[in-house]
């Protein structure tokens, strides 16, 4: 999967959040993230290793003085000619440009008068193409904890968009001895919660105590 990833780097908040974004993105390899930045000159940004190649493009903004917008000065700023050319030569073939997909909707006054949900549902096709374009970065999470790896969900699904791979070569819990493994995981959790309860006990009177 590709993205391309602008950043208006007026301010220095747009800047942070890309910051944590780029360190995200590097837990998915398979993710390839183009960075561009504007909103200054490309001298003034700093703290961008994490970016890698980034591009940078003047673009568009605003001149500012003690948080108030200066109009003439932000006028003077502007290269209209160099942001139009920009936008022209800015190459995003083979991006993932998917659109969002949207059900179809009863228009007029069909239900003003019955009360009737106009709402419609995303057709089977919509729905392939939604979970294409949500669950292709690879970013999905699955609680290891709840997971046994049963592959119930494969089967539930009825678009095929779930599948199993092999991740760790390990001998897994045979179906009939599910429920010995399972019994045993609740009652040791069980155990550590009640170990756990008297010193929480004791610490919650202690910090009630210097409270008052």
């Amino acid at each position: 999967m590709r993205i391309f990833y602008g950043v208006q780097g007026t301010g220095n908040g747009h800047l942070t959040r890309a910051r944590a974004m780029a360190r995200a993105l590097t837990r998915y390899p398979q993710v390839q993230v183009d960075w561009m930045f504007t909103g200054r000159e490309r001298g003034d940004f700093f703290d961008m290793e994490c970016f890698g190649a980034w591009q940078w493009r003047r673009g568009l903004s605003f001149a500012t003085r003690a948080g108030r917008v200066r109009p003439l000065a932000t006028l003077r700023q502007l290269s209209p000619g160099e942001f139009l050319r920009d936008v022209r030569e800015l190459d995003l073939e083979g991006y993932d440009r998917a659109p969002r997909q949207k059900p179809e909707h009863e228009g007029g006054e069909a239900g003003a008068a019955n009360f009737k949900d106009t709402r419609g549902t995303l057709t089977e096709e919509q729905v392939k193409k939604e979970t294409e374009r949500c669950l292709g970065c690879g970013a999905t999470v699955v609680d290891e904890f709840m997971c046994l790896g049963c592959g119930a969900c494969t089967l539930k699904c009825k678009f095929d968009a779930i599948s199993l791979v092999r991740k760790y070569d390990k001998h897994g819990i045979e179906l009939k001895d599910m429920k010995k493994a399972v019994v045993k995981y609740v009652l040791g959790r069980k155990v550590r919660i009640a170990l756990k309860k008297p010193a929480r006990l004791i610490e919650s009177a202690f910090s009630g105590s210097k409270k008052n």
